[in-house]
């Protein structure tokens, strides 16, 4: 049986997102009391994670290993990677 090994690093909303996103976190703040998830209490918290939201998040590299080979990296244009 094969092995298939991968990594996929994120990164969060491009910069001109911030705004959209930083009303977001304050809409999630007025509704919840003046908190968020646990953790996201502070904007840049919030703004980092959203390299794990699909909304946001873009693609950087995914690295991968098939058994013992060598490891490769896709880089490029999220597009093009996937």
């Amino acid at each position: 049986m094969r092995k298939l090994f991968l990594d996929i690093e994120t990164l969060p909303a491009d910069g001109d997102k911030i705004p959209l996103i930083k009303q977001f976190w304050e809409d999630s703040r007025a509704k919840n009391g003046g908190t968020v998830k646990k953790g996201d209490n502070d904007f840049e918290t919030f703004f980092r994670n959203t390299s794990f939201q699909g909304e946001f998040g873009r693609i950087l590299c995914i690295g991968y290993a098939i058994d013992d080979q060598p490891t490769d990296c896709l880089v490029g244009d999220e597009k093009e990677i996937l």
